[in-house]
């Protein structure tokens, strides 16, 4: 492809799978919030699974505004789409959270087996304090939510713990799909039949 500018029809494309990402990014977050007010929920598989839901989707609206492998086409639809949202680098390096560590949970457990790790923590913590005393940094995380702040954390690449703040990154995924929704209302050239 010689440096092609996709056409309005072919960016409706990505901007309906960008709006419905982020739209179910957003439902995931209420989902989580409605489990963490019921106590007998709260520490169940359940904050997990919509954990992991949410992350899959704000994986997918990272990969079609910033790709891993960038090629000619994918660093061109990467711009010509980014131009769209103004987004700030903060969140860029939020959805490379989500989007790492949904797609490296393997290598975290790889690195616990490397390390001889027997100790991991999965647990909604109240507060920061609470999270702090309960998980000193010679334990694995698996999976933690600090329901103050609505903070998750998990582990990088090398052990090392990382945060991503869910009110931020919900933040960016309504902003996008405002603007993605929008566009699919208002500018794409398509015309569609509902029955």
């Amino acid at each position: 492809m010689e440096n092609k500018k996709m056409n309005d029809h072919q960016k409706h494309w990505y901007m309906e799978e960008i709006a419905i990402h982020s739209m179910f990014a957003c439902l995931e977050y209420n989902n989580i919030k409605e489990v963490l007010a019921d106590e007998e929920l709260k520490q169940t598989r359940f904050v997990w699974g919509h954990m992991t839901s949410l992350l899959g989707h704000c994986a997918m609206v990272s990969k079609f505004l910033d790709p891993i492998r960038p090629d000619e086409v994918s660093t061109s639809r990467s711009v010509e789409l980014n131009k769209h949202f103004n987004l700030p680098h903060y969140s860029r390096e939020l959805f490379r959270a989500a989007r790492d560590n949904l797609e490296h949970f393997d290598e975290r457990i790889d690195n616990w087996l490397k390390n001889d790790s027997n100790n991991n923590i999965e647990c909604v913590f109240p507060d920061r304090k609470s999270y702090e005393f309960s998980a000193p940094q010679d334990i694995s995380i698996r999976r933690v939510l600090v329901e103050d702040g609505m903070i998750f954390i998990s582990e990088g690449r090398n052990s090392e713990r990382v945060e991503v703040p869910l009110s931020v990154l919900i933040s960016s995924m309504e902003s996008i799909f405002a603007v993605a929704n929008e566009w699919c209302r208002n500018k794409t050239p398509y015309h569609f039949i509902q029955p």
